[in-house]
């Protein structure tokens, strides 16, 4: 049924892509631009999803460099330049800057755009109106998309005293060379609101389509099988939630097929793998009802921060938070507990590990409220520095030297952390959990935590 709904609402409105383009030519941005144009106009998600997976297709049929393209046009999409694991690939500038951008851009004054901003409350808007009243004497080249995205990417990472004019230099290139409605969603971009009406999950359903389309394209076949589509949007959105990279998942499905992407996109210490959220219910007799008869688990709420731990092969320590973001930075001390474990436990090579960190004082053995561990510092953290110890609460292991263990149940990954985890008193223990299936419990049982097992 939604391949169907895709083939009607997916019409060849797209701006097309020039075929057969040589290697030092991208892609237009304006092309780009025409897309998220429709998206924002487009209430609807299957025709957004029809749109935005039709410009998937032109970009691998059209592109000299398809991997390459498709990774940038994706994290555009998403206002990302990279996965979010990667430190320093954030945007969003404030609104003083973006002003100030548009006003020396465009020759405007600030007062000028500061009206039109707090009228139209969109600096998109205001960028494109800007932009409209501009006269230039030489027109610029047009704006590709690795263009855009090499210098939004150049902005991210620029710091220092001077980074701000460096900034509002790159920006004024290429708010010059804008044409259309380029400069709404470029300065949208840079303010980290795109405001297209088209999120991640839409994002992987609709590569999904496309990559099944093109391999029919490259086949020859004319339709696409209904059943293919619905397996490859299934194994996108496993590999995705093993591995969150969108560049290592496109290339893999040019290469092997995105039916067998599963087999290369697997849960590796390195990537933190994106946790499954604990699902809200509406009632209590829902609760009553689902577990009636059946066995199930009641773990401990910790009042910490979650910490998913990566031991690499090389033996690096590598701490990720429940949104991707790297905190091995502000954990130095837990670098020793991993080094204290693995002497107890020579055995282990590589492993994940999901725990919460928790404030502890050694004195009385006991956990300390999450006030007190959120005022350890988050950057240049110096152990010899810290006021503030930790101890790690592990609730589950997700890979142990090499293996991804995801598909064994939550009961058998416990059994391998008691068996393969000699805890440390104090620094690493196993979190509390009980099993039961007695329903009378879960009224005074802890409320469930987010997990990364169903």
């Amino acid at each position: 049924n939604l391949d169907k709904q895709y083939h009607k609402t997916a019409q060849s409105n797209i701006i097309p892509l020039k075929k057969g383009a040589s290697k030092d030519q991208s892609l237009p941005y304006s092309a780009l631009a025409n897309v998220f144009e429709k998206l924002e106009q487009e209430p609807g998600r299957l025709k957004n999803l029809a749109i935005a997976s039709e410009f998937y297709l032109e970009v691998l049929k059209s592109s000299a460099n398809p991997a390459d393209d498709l990774i940038k046009v994706t994290y555009l999409m998403i206002n990302r330049l990279g996965p979010d694991y990667e430190p320093g690939l954030e945007l969003g500038l404030g609104e003083t800057l973006l002003i100030k951008a548009i006003s020396t851009g465009t020759g405007r004054s600030t007062q000028q755009i500061k009206a039109d901003y707090h009228e139209a409350g969109d600096i998109g808007v205001v960028a494109l109106k800007s932009r409209k009243k501009q006269s230039v004497m030489f027109k610029a080249k047009p704006l590709t998309i690795d263009q855009v995205f090499n210098n939004l990417t150049e902005i991210a990472k620029l710091t220092g005293n001077s980074s701000q004019a460096r900034k509002i230099g790159i920006i004024n290139k290429m708010l010059t060379a804008c044409e259309g409605e380029e400069a709404k969603f470029l300065m949208r971009s840079l303010e980290g609101k795109l405001r297209i009406n088209f999120g991640e999950k839409s994002v992987l359903v609709a590569l999904a389509k496309a990559f099944v389309e093109f391999e029919c394209y490259k086949n020859s076949k004319k339709h696409v099988n209904p059943e293919h589509l619905v397996e490859a949007e299934e194994k996108i959105k496993d590999a995705f939630s093993q591995t969150p990279n969108y560049e290592l998942i496109i290339k893999s499905a040019l290469e092997h097929g995105i039916r067998q992407i599963h087999k290369y996109c697997i849960l590796t210490p390195g990537i933190p793998l994106k946790p499954m959220l604990a699902k809200p219910t509406k009632s209590v007799t829902e609760i009553l009802d689902q577990f009636q008869g059946q066995e199930f688990t009641c773990e401990y709420k910790y009042d910490g921060e979650r910490a998913q731990l990566h031991l690499l092969p090389d033996g690096k320590l590598k701490i990720y938070s429940r949104n991707s973001e790297d905190m091995t930075e502000r954990y130095p001390d837990l670098v020793g507990v991993i080094n204290e474990l693995k002497k107890l436990n020579p055995d282990i090579k590589s492993m994940v590990l999901d725990s919460e960190c928790v404030a502890w004082d050694k004195q009385e053995s006991k956990i300390l409220p999450f006030q007190v561990l959120s005022t350890r510092k988050r950057k240049d953290v110096q152990e010899n520095e810290i006021k503030v110890q930790v101890c790690l609460f592990v609730f589950d292991i997700l890979l142990l030297n090499g293996e991804p263990l995801l598909t064994k149940p939550l009961k058998e990954r416990r059994k391998i952390i008691k068996e393969n985890l000699k805890l440390i008193d104090g620094k690493l223990q196993i979190a509390k959990y009980m099993n039961s299936s007695n329903i009378c419990l879960l009224y005074t049982s802890p409320s469930p935590r987010d997990s990364t097992s169903s």
